[in-house]
């Protein structure tokens, strides 16, 4: 036997069967002695990680999309506040002084309009600026 395993370059005999020596997968790996990974499980293995990562970025999406309601919410809101202040501090004026000056409140309302814009497109600029406040002249 020393003289067959000389004769073929070798002096150990190979005992390693080479991949995909059997027919079927599962006794191909078994003789080889490795682990058998059927490729569908794989297949699946990776959709579900793909799934996994695809959800999270879409959970990030929801969340900045809410923060940016929740933000446009609260400028509109402190504006609407700011338009009311204004209304009650004209109505207690018009209580003192007895004079009602309709057109002091449209102009505001105009205003307030007019920066509501200019507002939204500093943003959509990236020139973020949430300064709403309103000087009373």
């Amino acid at each position: 036997s020393s003289g067959i395993n000389a004769e073929y370059g070798g002096s150990k005999p190979t005992t390693a069967i080479p991949d995909g020596f059997f027919d079927d997968a599962k006794a191909d790996a078994k003789a080889r002695k490795v682990e058998y990974k059927d490729p569908a499980e794989v297949e699946w293995e990776k959709f579900q990680s793909e799934m996994e990562a695809e959800d999270v970025r879409y959970n990030d999406i929801l969340a900045e999309d809410d923060q940016k309601l929740r933000e446009e919410r609260e400028a509109d809101i402190g504006l609407d506040q700011k338009l009311w202040d204004y209304r009650v501090e004209s109505i207690q004026d018009s209580v003192t002084t007895g004079i009602v000056c309709p057109e002091d409140i449209t102009s505001l309302e105009e205003k307030l309009k007019f920066e509501v814009k200019d507002e939204i497109k500093k943003e959509e600029e990236g020139e973020v600026q949430m300064d709403t406040d309103i000087k009373m002249e």
